[in-house]
């Protein structure tokens, strides 16, 4: 086992073992009706822990976007968790209650919540090395187009943008769903730049990839 696959199995176990605390919890709330956002909050802490340590394994990149494009995306993203998870932006309108709580709305949240965790975190493990936080071509560059990247092409996305919907119906508020649209908004700009630079790098075997999958939503998007 080299070194790159051992840091992966390292990080896997991590995240398997923080999943299993993380059930855990939940079962010992199970008979109470007690909002799931605490939850969902845990783990999202525990998937930037992941990305943490998943990120050292990533390759060299020949090409990396200009600063000035990158900061427009990274902006778009930080202000959607900013208005997921700050509590001091609960002001008038964005404040406002969107559905009458219950608890099936609370485990319906985390339904959603933890099948974008895992939609994520299985791209992640199958990207690998791949992985940037920037529109970026890396040394040897490898297009994935198996597991959930056969039916859409960029699931992590897709899976972030789920679990953000699954914390936003756990807190319940305007501006958690407002948060949403404005990470997808930023997201859906980067993976059209993304595509920009892989049909350059690729070409043709891209230009089929893209024409038997969808960009973000099965069926949909």
């Amino acid at each position: 086992m080299n070194l790159q696959e051992s840091k992966r199995s390292h990080a896997i176990l991590f995240a398997l073992i923080c999943i299993a605390y993380d059930v855990y919890e939940v079962g010992q709330i199970a008979t109470a009706h007690i909002s799931m956002f605490p939850i969902l909050e845990k783990l999202w802490l525990l998937m930037f822990a992941f990305w943490l340590l998943t990120a050292i394994s990533q390759k060299r990149a020949v090409f990396m976007e200009p600063a000035g494009q990158s900061m427009k995306h990274r902006l778009g993203a930080v202000a959607g968790f900013l208005l997921l998870f700050a509590p001091w932006l609960s002001i008038g309108a964005l404040g406002w209650r969107v559905i009458p709580p219950s608890p099936w709305l609370s485990w319906v949240a985390l339904v959603i919540g933890v099948a974008g965790f895992a939609l994520a975190f299985w791209a992640r493990i199958l990207l690998g090395g791949e992985w940037s936080a920037n529109v970026s071509l890396k040394t040897e560059h490898r297009l994935i187009a198996s597991g959930p990247y056969a039916l859409v092409r960029h699931p992590i996305y897709s899976g972030l943008l789920l679990a953000m919907l699954g914390t936003a119906i756990a807190g319940n508020e305007v501006r958690m769903y407002l948060g949403v649209v404005t990470a997808f908004c930023s997201w859906w700009y980067k993976s059209r730049l993304e595509e920009r630079l892989l049909l350059q790098a690729v070409g043709q075997r891209y230009s089929e990839y893209k024409q038997h999958t969808y960009a973000l939503i099965p069926g949909l998007l």
